[in-house]
């Protein structure tokens, strides 16, 4: 593998993985246990909390100021889907889209402070720099470090980091085998208010941002709905199959993100070489986390419940 193929493609992912607006905290999966398990304590409409709990990451998947500002809203100003949500479907999806937030919620624990492990640093975030002292000691295999191959040391943390989540995903089939369905499921099966649910929460705020009317910019969240939920639905066959079979889908997924924002990757750049090397740094992260994910997770929904 040359090194010039290598660093192009890690190149291309950190464009469209690296920036701080790009960096979730849980992903979907981790998100989806969450709200499964709260809705079982809450005695709430499971699908519509599983799906409540997955949604604040919609806007996450384009670069415009307007959707990076959503956003960050979904995350922080979460509230406004409570005060908005009506009946027994609407507070369902209210009570799941809260439990993700990263003022105390879900993405608190794995930005700020983990629970049983990352305290006052946050379990992600100190679960990547174990990542990246690994592959600078050269404990991965042959996995070059990535600021190693001229990747600024900033988006190299947040790519170490995104890795970090992705092999979480990978990791919650342990703690529920059935995760990858029950994510299909929710996607599939929520109840039709959410687009406007969302919409009555965020909807000025979009028509502010594009200086566009009130109509466009429902259809505007209702079409980027859409299009999360059959993202939601190919992301939870991944997790359907085993785990090697969703390190290989995840790789792909990434990747094929990589060529959706940059329009192709840059020339001379092998796609397959990309993949493998979002495999092996996959791989190398579920090594790090297995020993104690699962007793992080637990203890993440412990901790908001009691918020």
């Amino acid at each position: 593998m040359r090194k010039s193929i290598v660093l192009t493609a890690l190149l291309a992912l950190a464009v469209v993985l690296g920036g701080p607006s790009r960096v979730f905290a849980w992903g979907s999966a981790v998100h989806a246990i969450v709200g499964h398990e709260m809705s079982v304590k809450a005695g709430q409409q499971d699908i519509d909390q599983v799906y409540g709990a997955m949604s604040p990451d919609i806007f996450n998947y384009e670069l415009s100021p307007a959707f990076l500002d959503l956003a960050n809203a979904t995350h922080v100003e979460f509230m406004a889907v409570r005060k908005a949500a009506r009946g027994k479907e609407g507070s369902a999806l209210a009570y799941g889209f809260v439990s993700h937030n990263d003022v105390w919620g879900a993405d608190f624990t794995a930005h700020h402070s983990g629970v049983t492990y990352g305290q006052g640093v946050g379990y992600v975030i100190l679960k990547a720099e174990a990542l990246r002292q690994l592959a600078w000691d050269g404990q991965l295999g042959g996995l070059p470090p990535l600021e190693m191959l001229g990747i600024d040391p900033d988006i190299a943390f947040n790519l170490y980091h995104t890795f970090i989540e992705s092999a979480g995903d990978v990791l919650a089939k342990r703690i529920d085998p059935a995760v990858g369905a029950r994510i299909r499921e929710a996607a599939a099966e929520r109840s039709g208010v959410f687009p406007a649910l969302l919409d009555s929460a965020y909807g000025a705020r979009l028509e502010a941002s594009l200086g566009v009317d009130e109509a466009t910019a429902a259809a505007i969240i209702a079409g980027t709905e859409g299009w999360f939920r059959g993202y939601l639905d190919e992301f939870g066959q991944a997790l359907e199959g085993s785990e090697a079979d969703a390190v290989e889908a995840f790789s792909y997924q990434l990747a094929t993100l990589a060529v959706m924002y940059l329009g192709g990757l840059p020339p001379g750049v092998d796609f397959d070489t990309a993949r493998y090397l979002i495999a092996g740094y996959l791989q190398a992260s579920m090594a790090i986390c297995e020993g104690d994910f699962a007793a992080e997770v637990e203890a993440t929904i412990e901790f908001i419940d009691a918020h």
